[in-house]
């Protein structure tokens, strides 16, 4: 069995992209090929991949660059593909892993601020669960409902708890009270929209407009 180290490989991968371009009779010194090669420079497992989709699938150099920024990605989006980038035979198979990813990612980092006993309430394999989860990435009054997820002991009461997040406009509430707070020219003080808690300084015909009777106007859920 022959055995390739990884500096082999990465030639190797670069000798196929040179191949793929002599097959389609296109020059080493090709302005794109040039432009691939700087882009992936120390990341030549890349290279056949990127010289396919150019070449071959005739995809711009601008969306291979988004592409290239999402490999790229900081927080390690493709760790989430469920095979490796260079296993994917087009553009729209990397667009539908990324976009799956995104999704896989955000449901882990939900799942992930669970205690153990609540996370066993999910089934990433179930998709239920996953659109559950995935919604609840999106809703900027999860906090709260991490602060107390130690009281479901059941995972109907948490389901009943999220879906009742989910249902609940407490999010665009929060800002229509603050911007009716703003417009009468109080003070706000405090603004903790992940608390809910809105604390304002007010003179009497600024309390009235408000509709309150004491100099501090709260609103929490």
């Amino acid at each position: 069995m022959k055995y390739l180290s990884k500096f082999d490989q990465l030639n190797e991968n670069v000798a196929q992209s040179k191949a793929l371009l002599k097959k389609l009779n296109i020059e080493e010194v090709d302005g794109d090929y040039l432009k691939i090669r700087e882009m992936i420079k120390g990341n030549e497992g890349y290279a056949f991949w990127f010289t396919k989709l150019r070449f071959q699938d005739d995809i711009s150099m601008d969306e291979l660059k988004n592409v290239w920024d999402i490999i790229k990605d900081k927080n390690g989006l493709i760790r989430y593909f469920s095979k490796p980038v260079v296993k994917l035979e087009t553009l729209e198979d990397f667009l539908d892993e990324a976009e799956k990813a995104k999704i896989k990612r955000s449901v882990k980092r939900v799942i992930n601020q669970f205690p153990s006993s609540q996370k066993k309430f999910f089934d990433l394999k179930n998709q239920n669960d996953i659109d559950l989860l995935k919604e609840l990435s999106k809703n900027k009054s999860l906090p709260a409902l991490i602060k107390k997820i130690s009281s479901f002991k059941d995972k109907p009461s948490f389901i009943k708890a999220a879906n009742r997040l989910l249902t609940t406009d407490l999010d665009n509430s929060f800002h229509k009270l603050l911007s009716h707070v703003e417009k009468t020219g109080a003070s706000v003080k405090v603004e903790d929209e992940e608390n809910n808690i809105i604390i304002c300084e007010v003179d009497y015909p600024q309390l009235k407009n408000l509709g309150g009777d004491t100099s501090c106007l709260q609103f929490c859920n």
